[in-house]
């Protein structure tokens, strides 16, 4: 259950650099996901290392020191190397230590309960802090204004009075407002299903989307934080 560094992450964690030194050279590279047990770089060049190495991820203010071991290296189209690491962390202290293992917990949630649904009941709405479950999509440049029905993980569904053409496979945006802190989700979708309901006689389309990887760092912090508390 590896967590990509996308720009969110790049953020959270404060980064500024990473480095890994062999016989006393250092060599530049880029932090591209990690896991609990191996963690992965991309670089412009190759190298060769076929003992015990020592990385440093530079924060803003703070720095991680792991110990690596090589495990595998690919070279992609755009001639760059891609290097994955087992590794054990050497010194990891404060904030930095608690952001990095918060991710590592909220990667495993997200796996765990990835499929598992969650109506919007009072008590849901006021634990993940939900602003409103009227929600803002946005499908061809156009908003329109829907009514989120369950969350998860992996998906969502929701109803819009306004029946616009909108099909399996299509791709959307929705945005998700939170309170106390004030945030907003952003999450990538494509549709799997798309029927017509009859609510309290009114005609509504009900629309279920599939989410895309990455996803949001707000989105993933706020389920997983419910799931923490209801486990």
């Amino acid at each position: 259950m590896d967590v990509l560094i996308t720009p969110e992450i790049f953020r959270y964690l404060e980064l500024s650099g990473s480095f890994i030194w062999k016989n006393k050279e250092c060599k530049t590279l880029s932090l591209l996901a990690f896991s609990e047990t191996y963690i992965v770089f991309i670089t412009d060049s190759s190298f060769h290392l076929d003992t015990e190495s020592v990385v440093e991820i530079r924060t803003k203010n703070e720095i991680i020191s792991l110990r690596v071991l090589f495990e595998t290296v690919i070279k992609t189209s755009s001639k760059h190397w891609i290097y994955r690491f087992s590794y054990s962390v050497k010194e990891i202290t404060g904030v930095l230590q608690e952001r990095w293992n918060n991710l590592l917990t909220i990667k495993e949630y997200q796996q765990v309960r990835k499929d598992v649904r969650l109506s919007m009941t009072t008590e849901f709405i006021s634990q993940v802090q939900l602003k409103s479950i009227e929600i803002q999509i946005w499908f061809l440049n156009v908003q329109k204004n829907c009514i989120l029905y369950d969350l998860s993980f992996s998906g969502a569904r929701f109803y819009t009075i306004d029946d616009f053409e909108i099909e399996c496979d299509d791709s959307l945006l929705m945005k998700l407002s939170f309170i106390n802190p004030t945030e907003i989700a952003s999450l990538r979708a494509v549709v799997i299903r798309k029927r017509t309901v009859l609510i309290d006689a009114i005609a509504c389309a009900e629309i279920a989307v599939r989410f895309v990887e990455p996803l949001d760092f707000v989105f993933l912090s706020r389920l997983s934080s419910y799931f923490q508390n209801h486990t």
